[in-house]
Parts: structure tokens; C-alpha cells; sequence
């Protein structure tokens, strides 16, 4: 007699998975932090050092012979934790030596004393050296401000040589040691403070230049002005601001792109004197204040404003005079994109990292800072955090057939056969600024895992059954999901200029960023099979069998994903001139050009007028933009009476006499008959010779 027995059994499993995947990145760019050591309220274990690349810790001290003092606090300049967590996090840390000082004053003075003499300079370099051993610093930062410019006795060339002599024997005594050690300098912005900087000598031991762009202006100015204005916009007594400053390091002084770091400050200025923009106050009297203490002053008697021209804001008493000149989230956001794409900078840094401190992790300009600099860091790679949902329902179907024998010890072949269909959904969110996201479904294939059961009947008086289960699988399944985004990041700067239309730039970057992931699904299987079998009088053999399936299943999630370079845009400026309604002063020109300063020769300024004007000024500025002397003129002293269109002005060889050979900046100021006034841009120059 021959007896079929099928066994279904049903089985019903949901997975489900989680995961998120950080890759961090691996950037070209710096972004680099000022971190004081004697601010006791901002210690080491403040830093949010995922966001750095760099930190110069300020400020150790040279002594005269040549040796490093170390304040030993409290609070203490040392802080191993610092050491220890930034290198956890990849950053760098420098010992920056120097700081600010007045002329012929320490560390002024000390520097220059080490510099003089070979003997201090190899002493000096061979302390860097071994504190950078010692301590686990990655290399120096040296804050000489200024070389040359601050020698109260004989500025000039001797420092320039004696720098170049320093830097060179710290380079020399670093690659006796450690050849990855860096070297960095603080440098002023514009011509006065950086005039004697040798840099076609100094890039070649120099890793980058900090280009302190900011301090523009202060108590040394005759009208109130901003402290690090993006562009020149409206202030017409100099030319100091982001653009200029980047144009002379970079253009002017030809320093490589990549060598150079913008500066961005944390800070700003107190001006007491008004509550009326640029007002005039001979010597100002300003008080510098951090971000922290500015930010909170919005609304309670302040008003915030926000010039576009300069792209900068600033707060005015509502009650009396006071103007506070600063930065915030806003303008650090637009000055690291000009730095990073408009300039391809090396990098951006701040003064100094404290500043902006609110409460634990609030730190608003930092992030300002972090979130472009993210944006723009070559070889950034995006964020993916994946959600993997994945459903299968287990159908295993077990069966066999017999034939029994009394004499005999039979074996009944059982087969089963267990088929999965999987469905893998996989969601990629890929976050970067701009923000994107991709989604990517993959149905993995279908799996089929096939079980012989074998089983042995011996035939006594109670029959028993031996039951072998021999497992053949294929349960492993890849599946690769590949969304690609494009993103588009659009960053416009726009430049309006008191004179010569406006300029604007629109600077468009896009990313593209393609990320996969390859999810492999892996699983085992237990089957447990338990037979019972009788045997009856009639030969009938009753055979009865239950199957536990326990599936174990497991997940392997591997992800890889590329970016590439974020491209440098390039600005293409349109410039529109209005020929009439407006007082603008268009195209000047002066000639000759050189002129003398002994040879009785005077000098023609012509220029173009808008609109009509009652009298003109010629200004003359230091390249420094340091006001030096001026000369009005009314109608009939002009050719062309100040009428619109063409104008000649003549500047008398008088005027020359005095000043020292050079080149110098002019502008010319325009004054309508209503009072209105209109200036030509602070570019235009000329040269005196003797």
C-alpha cells in the first residue's frame, strides 16, 4: 500500500533595519581656529573640533635669548587635552608665538632681537622645534606684527632680511625632526603693515599666510568706519575692506591662492562718538567687544542694520550716540564663499574661536563658517544615513513518500524545498549643503534553499525511525543601489559701489555628488524534523511528522560614495553707467603719470561728470589708504566748469612738493548744487618720482 502524508507549514517573518553611515571628510582646505588660552570661561574641552581643520594656539612669548616662556597660568597656556582631542578628531594644532604689541615693545622687539643674530635665530628655531616635539604640536605659528613697519628706529629693509633669515632657520631645524611640521604667519592686510614682507623667499618655507582681515578700522581713523567690511561700499576715506585686502596679498604681492587663509573676526568695534554712520571724529575712541556680548544688544536698545554695499551689519543707540561695527552669521556666510570659491583661498580662519561662544554648543559664527566651508571643501563627501526596510514571507513546503516493508528497513526520502522572496526597500538620504537626497529601491532576488531529509526505519517490535537532514542553500543575495544627485548652489555677491555702476557677480557651483550602497543579505537555517512512525497488524505504516523552520537572518550594509570638486566660479561683472539724473564721476584719468616732485611738474586729472556739479575735490591717500592732502575746485578753475561730460582739473606742482617717492591712491569727490556727493573709486593711481 503506498501513502502520500504533506506536511505545509506556514511561516510569516517581518525584518526590519536601521542604520546610519558617516563618512568623514577628507579635505584640501583649511579651516582654521584662534584659540586663546586665557580665557578661563573657554577651555580645551569647549572646542567643537569636528568642525576645524587647524588650531594656532596663542599666545606662547619669545624671550630675548631665544628661548619660549609658556604662561604657566592660571589659567596655564599647556593643555594635553587639547593635544589629545584634536589629533582624536584629525586637527592640527600650532603654537602660535607673538601677538599684537606697540612699536619697539615686546614681542616687537624680542623678535627683532632674535632675527639680528644668527646665533638666537638657530637657538630660537631649535626651541620651536623641540616644544613641537615635546608637546605633540604639529608645527608654529609665528605672529610678528609687523616686520619692518614697527621698528620705532629704522624701519624697513633690515627686518625684511632678518625675517627672511628666521623663517628659514625654523623650516631647517624642523626637517631635522619631523619634515610634516607646518609653518604659518600672521600677516597684515594692506601695504603699511606688509610692505616689508619678502614673500617670493618666505613661500618657499611658508605653508600659509593668516591674512588678518579685519581692524580696518579703528581710533586711528578720522571718521568711524567698519571693522572688516566685505567691500568698500559707501566710506570714501580709504579703500580697506575683504576685497582689497585679498587683491593686494594675492594679486599686488603675488602670493599663491592656496597659500593664503582670509581672516574673519568674531568681534567687533565700539564706536561712542555717533549713532550716525561714518561720522567724523578726528582721532576716534573705539572699544573692541566679542560677538557674544554685541548679539544680545539687538532689541534692547539697539537697531540692527545691514549695508549692502559693504555687506556688513552694524547697530545704532536708539537713545544716544554709539555705533557697533561687528560681524554675524550673515556676513561670516558671505565672507567665507568669497574666500573659498570667488578667491579659491587655501582657507578661512577666525579671531579668535571664543568669541562667539553663547552657551555649549551654540556658537553661531562658527557655524556660519562651517556650514560654507563644507560646502566648498574639496573632496567633501556627503552624509548618508540609510533606512533599510525589508519584508519576506517564508513558504517552506515539506513532503516525502514511502514505501513500507516488514522485512525490510526501509528509507523514506523526504524533500523540502523552502523559497524566500525578499523585498528590500533602501532609502538614502545624502545631506550636504545644499541639501539633497536620494531614494533607491532594490528587490533582491529570489533565494531557494532545498532540505533532503533521509530516514531509516528499523523494524523491531516498535518501530523507530532515524531521521538525517542534509541542507542545500543558496541564500545569499546582493543587491546594489546607486542614486546619483545633482545639486546646484547658487551664491550671489553683489558689489554696488559709490562710483562706476555695479558690478555683480553671480557665482554658480554644482556639486554632483553619487553615492551606493550594496546591501548583501545572508541567512541560516535550522530545521528541526521530528517523525513518529506505527506500525499496525494490516502493514499500514502511519507516518507523522512536524518541522520547526527557524530562519536567521542577518544583514551586511556596505556604502561607498564619491563627491566631486566643487568649481571655483568666476565672477563675470556687468557694469552699467548712468549717463544723466545721477551725480557720478566716471572714467578719471591722470596724466603725465609719473610725475616729478622736483621738476616743477604739475598734473591733469580728467574725468567724466554725470550730471553737472558745484565744486570737486582731489584727494590723495597713502597705498595704505592713510589720508595725505587735498584740493578743491570750483567751476571756474575746472575746464569744462564742472558741467557733465569731460573735465579737466590741474594739480599745481606745489601740491607734489613734500611727498615721498611712491605710488599713491587719489579720489575725486563731487558736490552737487543740492548737496548731494558722489566719489570715484579708490583705485586709480599715481606715482611721484624724484
Amino acid at each position: 500500500m503506498r501513502a502520500w502524508l504533506k506536511f505545509i507549514i506556514l511561516a510569516h517573518c517581518l525584518l526590519i533595519f536601521g542604520g546610519s553611515f558617516s563618512f568623514a571628510a577628507s579635505c584640501t582646505k583649511r579651516l582654521l581656529a584662534y584659540y586663546a588660552y586665557w580665557n578661563s570661561n573657554y577651555r580645551s574641552d569647549k572646542i567643537q573640533y569636528s568642525k576645524l581643520t587647524h588650531i594656532c594656539h596663542a599666545f606662547a612669548e619669545p624671550n630675548a635669548d631665544g628661548t619660549l616662556y609658556l604662561d604657566p597660568g592660571p589659567p596655564a597656556l599647556l593643555e594635553p587635552a587639547l593635544i589629545t582631542n584634536a589629533h582624536a578628531a584629525g586637527v592640527k594644532v600650532l603654537i602660535s608665538i607673538g601677538g599684537a604689541s606697540s612699536a619697539g615693545q615686546p614681542p616687537d622687539s624680542t623678535f627683532r632681537t632674535i632675527s639680528q643674530s644668527a646665533a638666537l635665530r638657530t637657538a630660537f628655531a631649535n626651541n620651536i622645534a623641540s616644544f613641537c616635539s615635546t608637546y605633540g604640536y604639529d608645527g608654529v605659528d609665528i605672529d610678528w606684527e609687523m616686520p619692518g613697519a614697527m621698528d620705532p628706529t629704522n624701519p624697513g629693509a633690515a627686518d625684511r632680511a632678518n625675517f627672511d633669515l628666521l623663517i628659514q632657520a625654523i623650516r631647517t631645524a624642523f626637517n631635522s625632526i619631523n619634515t610634516s611640521w607646518l609653518i604659518s604667519i600672521a600677516t597684515s592686510s594692506d601695504n603699511w603693515g606688509a610692505q616689508w614682507l619678502d614673500y617670493p623667499v618666505l613661500n618657499n618655507y611658508v605653508d600659509f599666510y593668516n591674512d588678518m582681515t579685519y581692524d580696518m578700522h579703528g581710533s586711528w581713523n578720522r571718521t568711524m568706519g567698519y571693522n572688516a567690511p566685505l567691500y568698500q561700499g559707501n566710506y570714501s576715506e580709504d579703500n580697506l575692506c575683504g576685497q582689497t585686502c585679498m587683491d593686494y596679498i594675492m594679486t599686488t604681492r603675488g602670493v599663491p591662492a592656496e597659500k593664503v587663509n582670509m581672516g574673519i573676526p568674531f568681534y567687533g568695534q565700539y564706536f561712542p562718538g555717533s549713532n550716525v554712520l561714518f561720522y567724523t571724529c578726528g582721532n576716534c575712541s573705539t572699544t573692541q567687544a566679542n560677538y557674544s556680548a554685541i548679539a544680545p544688544l539687538i532689541g534692547n536698545g539697539w537697531t540692527y542694520h545691514w549695508d549692502a554695499a559693504s555687506q556688513v551689519p552694524y547697530l545704532t543707540n536708539n537713545t544716544g550716540p554709539g555705533i557697533y561695527s561687528y560681524d554675524d552669521a550673515q556676513s561670516v556666510g558671505l565672507k567665507a564663499v568669497y574666500a573659498l570659491n570667488t578667491r579659491n583661498t587655501g582657507g578661512i580662519f577666525m579671531w579668535d574661536l571664543s568669541e562667539d561662544y553663547m552657551a555649549a554648543g551654540n556658537e553661531p559664527l562658527l557655524d556660519a563658517m562651517y556650514t560654507k566651508f563644507s560646502q566648498f571643501c574639496t573632496g567633501n563627501s556627503p552624509t548618508f544615513t540609510p533606512t533599510l526596510t525589508y519584508t519576506s514571507t517564508l513558504n517552506p513546503t515539506l513532503s516525502f513518500s514511502q514505501t513500507p516493508s516488514l522485512t525490510n528497513s526501509p528509507t523514506y526520502s523526504v524533500t523540502k524545498t523552502i523559497t524566500v522572496f525578499p523585498t528590500a526597500t533602501i532609502t538614502f538620504t545624502a545631506t550636504q549643503t545644499p541639501a539633497s537626497s536620494a531614494t533607491c529601491t532594490a528587490t533582491l532576488p529570489v533565494a531557494t534553499s532545498t532540505v533532503t531529509s533521509t530516514a531509516t526505519e528499523t523494524k523491531t517490535a516498535t518501530s523507530t525511525v532515524t531521521v538525517t537532514n542534509t541542507m542545500t542553500q543558496t541564500a545569499v543575495n546582493t543587491q546594489t543601489c546607486s542614486p546619483t544627485t545633482t545639486n546646484t548652489a547658487q551664491n550671489s555677491a553683489t558689489r554696488t559701489p559709490t562710483a562706476v555702476g555695479s558690478p555683480t557677480a553671480l557665482l554658480t557651483s554644482m556639486p554632483t555628488a553619487t553615492a551606493s550602497m550594496t546591501a548583501t543579505l545572508t541567512w541560516t537555517n535550522t530545521l528541526v524534523n521530528t517523525f513518529t512512525f506505527t506500525a499496525t497488524p494490516s502493514n499500514t505504516v502511519q507516518f507523522a511528522s512536524t518541522s520547526t523552520f527557524t530562519p536567521d537572518s542577518t544583514w551586511t550594509i556596505t556604502a561607498t560614495n564619491t563627491a566631486t570638486t566643487i568649481p571655483a566660479a568666476t565672477p563675470t561683472p556687468t557694469e552699467t553707467k548712468t549717463q544723466g539724473g545721477k551725480l557720478e564721476i566716471l572714467e578719471p584719468l591722470a596724466y603725465p603719470n609719473p610725475v616729478s616732485g622736483i621738476d616743477n611738474m604739475g598734473m591733469y586729472i580728467s574725468f567724466n561728470l554725470a550730471v553737472s556739479a558745484a565744486n570737486i575735490k582731489f584727494r590723495l591717500f597713502t597705498v595704505a589708504c592713510r589720508f595725505v592732502r587735498e584740493a578743491s575746485f570750483t567751476p571756474d578753475r575746472v575746464k569744462g566748469n564742472l558741467a557733465a561730460g569731460t573735465n579737466i582739473i590741474t594739480i599745481s606742482p606745489e601740491y607734489f612738493k613734500g611727498l615721498a617717492n611712491g605710488a599713491y591712491y587719489y579720489i575725486l569727490t563731487a558736490e552737487a548744487a543740492g548737496g548731494s556727493t558722489a566719489s570715484s573709486v579708490c583705485k586709480a593711481i599715481i606715482i611721484i618720482v624724484r
